[in-house]
């Protein structure tokens, strides 16, 4: 993930998080940059990576990147504890020792329209809902859902 603060400056980092939907969640220290920046401007990009093990062209590793609107769940918000117990239940005993840490920030992250880069000349624009895709340049869609893969 990449964040900006009110300075104008970047910062890169990473955060586990949970999915729910198309929304995006991470809990992060008050003591990390990014989460400053995250309470100063809100402004956050993210990407998704393939394993460079994986890959056999490290100049066209798979990648999905998006900007996100963020906004912090607060204590009083009725959701907040079903989110912080799924991400119990996917991080297991290190998540339960931070579950209560004070200085901890839950953040939803709803992403904007994105970019999946699946190799070479294979570019596409990903909605918000993360369910289609149009290639760049014209002429490929991807659909995911009800929507068979489909090309047109």
């Amino acid at each position: 993930m990449a964040t900006m603060g009110s300075d104008g400056m970047p910062t890169v980092s990473y955060a586990p998080f949970v999915q729910i939907g198309s929304t995006f969640y991470i809990y992060t220290s008050g003591l990390s940059r990014h989460t400053r920046d995250l309470l100063e401007t809100a402004r956050i990009s993210v990407m998704f990576i393939e394993d460079e093990a994986n890959s056999g062209n490290m100049f066209a590793l798979k990648r999905l990147t998006f900007p996100c609107h963020s906004r912090v769940i607060s204590p009083q918000d009725a959701a907040r504890e079903g989110i912080l117990d799924l991400f119990e239940s996917t991080f297991g005993a290190m998540f339960t020792l931070i579950r209560p840490l004070q200085d901890f920030v839950l953040f939803q992250l709803d992403p904007l329209e994105g970019t999946y880069v699946e190799g070479f000349g294979k570019a596409y624009r990903i909605d918000a809902a993360l369910l289609h895709a149009t290639h760049i340049g014209g002429g490929h869609t991807l659909r995911r859902g009800k929507d068979a893969p489909a090309k047109t």
